[in-house]
């Protein structure tokens, strides 16, 4: 136990001159927590798509067709940015990108309301985007279903009911809609959480690789260890202090500077070690296959945004393919990053993520056997190679030995 120990130490210790003599490394441990975080919250900073850009045709230009326009511009999710007098100038507006909705109001809006029959409205919305889709489209629906309320209670007041009784009649199946843990619906609270978990992956599988991929590239022969693992493990020991104030600069400057929704820092934090303690033997597995410093950034580049995908985060893991449940739930962002859900929209309970935390636990036991046999395989086979490798050397040697005593 001791010898494991020292090597551990000696590790750790060899690590942090190996920092201190390539900063590569160290722009890599500081750059990544620091730059990925501010700048997605900065890009996500507006939090939900509001204001979409509209173009008016209003060919009625009556009292009410005004009233519509000018409910529909004060709503959240729509802007009326321009009125034009035909259609097709409408059109190359949403073609050129100037307005992202297209509302088209009949000159016979108001006198077939008036006389009792259905007015149409037709409305035209760039799809492209969805979340604008979806921010305009809400809108639409919510201005005119109120309006139709007002016009149908405003016509049953003129035929003698009460405004209660008109509220009957008009609505006789109201709908009391309560939205869970996620009221606003923002965009930015939704993602930026979960994205920040990525990054922090990132940094773990990309830091440790890049540099073992060095080490490799200046010894190309690395002298066999006892005990590799140990060794290795010491290796990350010596950049989990700069993982602690990643967690700390992620968490309590970033999260709460831009407002971002968390139910309690603390077991965000703590999600935050776990997940990287469970991170810690899959990174070393990277690192002991990866060849120089170039190949960790052109393999685990490629896995950050599968891996986010494929997680249950942005898309129902029961909508998706089973050997792709499968595979998910092998890499730990998808536990952690359901419990991370959780932690931010809905509960800041330890006891409420235990089936996550358990989940890691398992991937932790997992990984660590996978990396120790790794390891020690490759310790192996170096050991093979060696004395293979003597063994021609003693043997080319006899000839000539036996050449100059002749």
């Amino acid at each position: 136990m001791k010898t494991w120990l020292r090597t551990w130490l000696a590790g750790s210790l060899e690590e942090c001159k190996h920092i201190g003599r390539n900063p590569s490394i160290l722009l890599i441990l500081v750059a990544i927590p620091v730059v990925y975080p501010t700048l997605l919250s900065w890009l996500y900073a507006q939090n939900a798509a509001t204001e979409r850009p509209a173009v008016i045709v209003d060919h009625d230009a009556s009292v009410l067709s005004r009233k519509l326009l000018l409910s529909l511009d004060a709503t959240q999710g729509i802007s009326v940015v321009g009125r034009v007098d035909d259609l097709e100038q409408g059109f190359e507006m949403v073609r050129q990108r100037q307005a992202e909705m297209l509302l088209f109001i009949p000159e016979d809006f108001t006198s077939q309301i008036k006389s009792g029959r259905q007015a149409s409205v037709k409305v035209w919305i760039d799809s492209a985007n969805i979340l604008t889709y979806g921010s305009a489209l809400a809108a639409t629906r919510e201005t005119i279903g109120t309006m139709n309320e007002q016009l149908g209670r405003d016509y049953l007041h003129q035929q003698g009911l009460t405004t209660r009784l008109a509220d009957r009649r008009i609505m006789p199946i109201q709908t009391d809609t309560r939205l869970l843990f996620h009221p606003t619906g923002a965009y930015g609270e939704f993602l930026i959480t979960g994205a920040f978990l990525i990054v922090f992956q990132q940094l773990i599988l990309i830091s440790l690789s890049f540099s073992m991929g060095l080490r490799k590239e200046l010894t190309p022969i690395s002298p066999r260890l006892r005990f590799p693992f140990a060794r290795l493990a010491g290796r990350v020991a010596a950049h989990s202090l700069l993982y602690l104030l990643a967690i700390v600069f992620i968490v309590l400057v970033v999260t709460p500077s831009f407002g971002w929704r968390i139910q309690s820092s603390m077991a965000v934090f703590v999600l935050y070690v776990v997940f990287g303690l469970t991170m810690f033997p899959l990174a070393m597995i990277a690192a002991s296959l990866v060849k120089s410093r170039y190949t960790g950034f052109q393999v685990l580049m490629f896995l950050s945004t599968p891996v986010f995908m494929m997680s249950g985060f942005t898309w129902p893991l029961d909508q998706m393919p089973r050997t792709i449940q499968l595979l998910a739930s092998a890499f730990p962002a998808t536990p952690a990053l359901l419990a991370m859900r959780t932690l931010a929209v809905k509960s800041g309970s330890f006891s409420a993520i235990r089936t996550e935390l358990a989940w890691m636990a398992a991937q932790f036991i997992a990984y660590t056997l996978v990396a120790i046999a790794l390891l020690h395989g490759q310790e192996r086979r170096k050991l093979l190679n060696s004395n293979e490798i003597n063994r021609e050397l003693a043997g080319g040697d006899e000839p000539g030995t036996a050449s100059q005593t002749a």
